[in-house]
């Protein structure tokens, strides 16, 4: 699914059609890949992407598969602290995760 498809079907709802799927299948892993975000919301990544999603439908997605009694571990991949002078980014990334974990 693109970041539009998924903002349009509403992320929550997305997120807990997968969770369903994934929990059909048995232990799962969860590989949340930053990449995914848009360039605007989390510039400091290796390959930043136009048209990605922002935090909140970040979020609403991770929530349901965060919470899913199938899941067994998560990675969490491409942030590129050299590209975050401030720490700002690094802290928004945590922020988001929290609230997902939520």
């Amino acid at each position: 699914m693109t970041a539009e498809d998924v903002t349009v079907a509403g992320p929550t709802e997305v997120g807990h059609c997968w969770e369903r799927a994934f929990a059909n299948r048995g232990p799962t892993w969860l590989h949340l890949d930053l990449d995914a975000l848009d360039e605007a919301a989390l510039p400091a990544v290796t390959y930043p992407q136009p048209s990605g999603l922002d935090w909140d439908a970040f979020v609403g997605l991770a929530q349901p598969l965060l919470a899913s009694d199938a899941l067994v571990g998560v990675s969490v991949a491409d942030f590129n602290p050299d590209l975050d002078e401030d720490g700002r980014h690094a802290r928004r990334v945590v922020d988001a995760l929290a609230s997902a974990l939520q």
